[in-house]
């Protein structure tokens, strides 16, 4: 819970690497608790499943269900953090795509294969599992590249972000060639880069010629 407040004073503050920092230390501690969830539902399914219902039916099927779906709890802590920065850093548009994108995933599959023959609800589990990962990884790539820059912020000019810091790990992102100016190969349209009012962006060359 605290992940969101942490995230979003470090990067009103322009310390980015911080924010990073943040993410990493809130998987780490997410992992070890889902990690002993799933743990504990794959050594004492019957026993969880017992506390609720004492039906061999019942029972055999939660045995069933933990034992599958727990395998997606450490990817389901992924989601749960990354969701927590990007609200941090009040940018929530990313984490609406990655659940949207994991909806339909799963949504339109269960809706066909519920139409065939033979349809079983571990298919569905299976699908969920498949799908928790798909979003886990989709969060974790848009994030990357929202804390990749450009930034916002207030007074931008008196705040050192990443680049700037000592020490600090910096995730460089080439520019496409549609971002070319004209015919001429050498120059950049600036503002088609890096669309909007008040934000910062830090730019690296690399000059290259054939050799004489």
């Amino acid at each position: 819970f605290a992940t969101a407040p942490v995230a979003g004073q470090n990067f009103g503050a322009g310390h980015v690497e911080r924010v990073r920092e943040t993410f990493h230390a809130a998987v780490k501690i997410s992992t070890v608790a889902m990690g002993l969830a799933t743990l504990a539902c794959q050594l004492v399914p019957a026993a969880m499943v017992g506390f609720f219902s004492a039906d061999p039916a019942v029972v055999a099927t939660g045995v069933e269900y933990l034992r599958l779906v727990s395998w997606s709890f450490v990817a389901s802590g992924v989601i749960f953090v990354a969701s927590s920065i990007f609200q941090g850093i009040g940018h929530t548009l990313p984490a609406l795509a990655s659940s949207a994108t994991r909806l339909v995933l799963f949504a339109f599959p269960v809706f066909w294969l519920a139409q065939r023959s033979g349809f079983q609800a571990r298919q569905v589990w299976y699908l969920s599992v498949a799908t928790i990962f798909i979003h886990a990884t989709a969060s974790v790539w848009l994030l990357r590249g929202q804390l990749a820059g450009p930034f916002t912020g207030g007074d931008l000019f008196q705040q050192a972000y990443a680049p700037e810091q000592a020490d600090a790990a910096v995730e460089w992102r080439g520019l496409s060639d549609d971002l070319r100016a004209g015919a001429d190969p050498h120059v950049i349209d600036i503002a088609k880069a890096l669309p909007g009012d008040n934000r910062v962006a830090y730019l690296r060359f690399a000059f290259r010629w054939p050799a004489a």
